[in-house]
């Protein structure tokens, strides 16, 4: 994804929700209506910190 808080956006107006549990995780967790989860990275590559959490969830825009 080139924006993932756009596709965030696009993720939950077709339904889809940020499920329990990944709040303090390393990537970005999504559920469609289905409870089926996958995650929301950027394209190319990113910066991961000492925990293994992505630093593109330090963006503002994203709902965590």
């Amino acid at each position: 994804m080139a924006d993932p808080p756009a596709e965030q956006r696009r993720v939950e107006s077709l339904g889809g929700r940020r499920p329990a549990g990944y709040e303090e995780g390393g990537f970005l967790v999504m559920a469609d209506p289905e409870g089926n989860e996958f995650c929301i990275i950027p394209e190319g590559p990113f910066e991961l910190d000492d925990e293994g959490r992505a630093g593109y969830l330090d963006d503002p825009d994203l709902s965590l």
